[in-house]
């Protein structure tokens, strides 16, 4: 605050060596002064509902990242498989949508779709002893939504892209 009352002072000994008039400094220093005050308002000054009371407060994290765009995770019951020469094609009941990733189609609760298994899921699956992939069984999945390039699946919309454990 001394400061700000020394520059005041530096200030008027050079209007008074510049021979300006008084008049014609008042409103520029009263808005000079209203800003600076405005801008060193502090803590203190703010609702007590926008201060966080709690030192030791931390902002909570994701444990996992969002999913890619165009994906969304769901938990979903299987409800039927259909394994044809080049790809399984498998209807889901969506149970609960958990994320969505930006830019994806909306899925509601209840919603059977029918989808295929990416290819690296497909030989991952065949590789396996278990397949976690049972009708009546539900599973978290990850799904990708193929709309952009729905001229080449001919089945579905939607591809599962993970299962998660």
């Amino acid at each position: 605050m001394f400061l700000h009352y020394f520059k005041l002072l530096l200030f008027s000994h050079w209007v008074k060596t510049m021979h300006i008039s008084k008049k014609y400094l008042i409103l520029p220093i009263a808005i000079l002064s209203i800003i600076f005050l405005h801008c060193t308002s502090s803590k203190n000054n703010l609702p007590q509902d926008t201060v966080s009371t709690d030192e030791n407060w931390v902002a909570p994290q994701r444990l996992e990242p969002p999913p890619s765009p165009g994906t969304v995770k769901a938990i979903a019951e299987i409800v039927d498989i259909l394994h044809e020469s080049k790809q399984s094609l498998v209807t889901v009941r969506i149970q609960k949508v958990l994320d969505y990733g930006s830019a994806t189609p909306l899925l509601s609760s209840g919603r059977e779709i029918k989808t295929v298994l990416s290819p690296s899921l497909q030989e991952e699956i065949k590789a396996s002893d278990s397949n976690p992939l049972i009708q009546g069984h539900t599973v978290t999945i990850t799904l990708q939504s193929l709309q952009q390039i729905a001229s080449e699946e001919k089945h579905s919309s939607w591809r599962i892209i993970q299962i998660h454990k």
